[in-house]
């Protein structure tokens, strides 16, 4: 078992008891001192869980009579419908590969269970599988989107029920913030998460260090603590999951509800279908990037935020170019547009002389034109850059009795 370092005895209490002091529509400037059961403050100021944490290596747990510590712990939140934080960890993909998950942690207002699972396979003990095919216990998470739904089937090869997503709760609520983060600073939980653990290596052979068990028992268990404060929030009337027409952004557009999936008659808005955003039967597409199924409105605003696709939403909208629609001079120095036909994508340009690109706008292709290397390469062969013939040059020598015919090599 470890302990966080500085963590006093965890205070028994119901997480559902504490309510934010402060408005819920203001952001705390300054974390307060919390009265938060088992939530500790370093002496740096961060915030962090120091109840009880029980770490479980499934490789050594006995197959046969699956005893671990923590067990009659879990069993008991499953048996009596309590809900529980949760949380995933893995390694970062590398290469291409989709790195399994490696860790599963549940929480609840006093104990955590990271249970670490990178060397049992798709193998989990029947208390897990109980707990989280469990509808009555509610399973609270933060951003379990589709790319960590594709990672849990792949890894343990079923999807977990009774999952509540504290982003879309958050939604629901009226509040702009939907990230991890930024609703525990909402309620004035100021957290170190460090990305530098968030992207270490989570299957390593040795144990987790301490900072690795802090980061994950954390993610459980304020998961589990943000759900109890929304729930003493207000629902804004209009504001629900599957509604794609919901709030408003600071800026004035609109700000789809968590879930599309929901709500069969769910219209895409015209903001998001200008940015190339469809809806089809297994969630949200987007057209341009080829990207989806995207679960819930949360991950598509952080799509069409990305720079990959800002890029391609600017050659559609003629920022750069459209296709046919290269100018002349262009043309003339070998600029070509692709048709999405070939490897070159819609409105992309390439240098055929140089084998250059593609450029996205037209600017990139006329600084690729302007440069030395094209210039070098589009100019038309010199008199002294002729390939010389060798004999031609020797004919000069020739003895006296020797005469050259036409058509004679």
């Amino acid at each position: 078992m470890y302990r966080c370092p500085d963590a006093d005895p965890p205070v028994p209490g119901v997480v559902g008891q504490v309510v934010a002091a402060a408005d819920a529509g203001v952001r705390a400037a300054q974390p307060v001192e919390s009265t938060q059961p088992a939530v500790r403050r370093d002496h740096e100021g961060f915030d962090f869980f120091g109840g009880r944490i029980i770490t479980v290596d499934l490789k050594s747990v006995d197959w046969n009579t699956e005893d671990f510590d923590g067990r009659p712990w879990l069993e008991d939140r499953v048996r009596r419908k309590l809900p529980l934080g949760w949380a995933l960890e893995r390694d970062p993909d590398r290469d291409g590969f989709e790195s399994p998950i490696a860790a599963m942690v549940f929480a609840d207002e006093s104990t955590a269970l990271v249970v670490r699972t990178h060397r049992s396979s798709e193998w989990l003990p029947v208390a897990m599988m109980r707990a989280l095919c469990s509808e009555g216990c509610k399973k609270v998470t933060v951003g379990y989107d589709a790319s960590l739904r594709m990672r849990m089937q792949s890894t343990f090869n079923f999807q977990p029920v009774g999952i509540v997503d504290g982003s879309e709760f958050a939604l629901r609520k009226g509040l702009q913030e939907s990230g991890f983060k930024a609703l525990c600073e909402r309620m004035g939980w100021r957290l170190r998460r460090d990305p530098t653990v968030l992207c270490s290596s989570w299957a390593q052979w040795q144990g987790l260090s301490p900072h690795q068990v802090r980061h994950a028992a954390d993610g459980a268990f304020f998961a589990l603590a943000l759900y109890d404060r929304l729930q003493a929030l207000p629902d804004v009337a209009g504001a629900r999951p599957g509604d794609l027409g919901g709030h408003s952004q600071p800026n004035g557009a609109p700000r789809a509800a968590a879930s599309v999936l929901g709500d069969a008659c769910g219209e895409v808005p015209t903001a998001w279908a200008e940015e190339g955003i469809v809806k089809r039967v297994d969630g949200l597409w987007c057209e341009l990037c080829d990207k989806g199924p995207m679960m819930s409105a949360i991950v598509a605003e952080r799509h069409i935020e990305s720079g990959k696709h800002k890029k391609k939403v600017e050659v559609r909208r003629g920022s750069s170019v459209g296709q046919g629609e290269v100018p002349q001079e262009l043309a003339d120095q070998g600029i070509i547009v692709g048709d999405g036909t070939t490897e070159l994508q819609a409105g992309w340009l390439k240098c055929i002389h140089c084998e250059a690109g593609p450029f996205n706008s037209l600017q990139m292709a006329q600084a690729h034109v302007a440069s030395k290397k094209h210039q070098r390469k589009a100019a038309p062969p010199s008199e002294k850059s002729k390939r010389r013939d060798p004999v031609a040059e020797r004919m000069w020598n020739l003895p006296d009795y020797v005469t050259v015919e036409a058509g004679t090599a």
